[in-house]
């Protein structure tokens, strides 16, 4: 059963976890690079958020130090060979940790991830995935998801 939600605090598939977190009532946080910037500028609203700035402004050692402190991570990408998924899920690997990339705008996607979280057993979720620059609509769509599959994930956990 996921207890936290973090990610970058990009735009785009890491914005996602603020409104999903606040809608079912799951703490959220993350490492953001130094300065809080993301693609749209400094955004240090991020703090009130519970994410944390890092020490250093390189968005790669944010992406590595996000999967280190999680138990896996949910990529949502319909531009799955971007840089950053690259790098998420090579370290993911590196480091022996589960994750799963998805493309959010599949029509089946929440029936694929409800049991990969099940099988992971994560209690802190990284998110990940493309900016909204790279793939227009996805925070919207990946929130639309994210919600569905932890509904469900809560719904079929009582029914255990």
């Amino acid at each position: 059963m996921i207890k936290k939600l973090i990610s970058g605090g990009q735009t785009g598939a890491d914005s996602c976890i603020i409104r999903v977190g606040g809608r079912l009532g799951i703490p959220i946080g993350g490492m953001v690079p130094k300065g809080w910037q993301t693609e749209q500028g400094a955004k240090p609203a991020l703090r009130e958020y519970g994410f944390t700035e890092s020490s250093c402004s390189d968005y790669a050692a944010r992406t590595r130090k996000n999967v280190e402190n999680s138990d896996a991570t949910l990529i949502f990408a319909s531009r799955i060979h971007s840089d950053g998924t690259a790098l998420t899920v090579d370290h993911a690997k590196k480091i022996g940790r589960p994750f799963l990339v998805v493309n959010p705008f599949d029509s089946t996607v929440v029936e694929t991830i409800v049991p990969w979280l099940k099988t992971t057993q994560a209690h802190v979720l990284n998110v990940a995935g493309n900016r909204e620059s790279v793939a227009p609509g996805i925070a919207g769509q990946s929130e639309r998801v994210l919600h569905a599959a932890l509904s469900r994930q809560d719904q079929s956990h009582n029914d255990s």
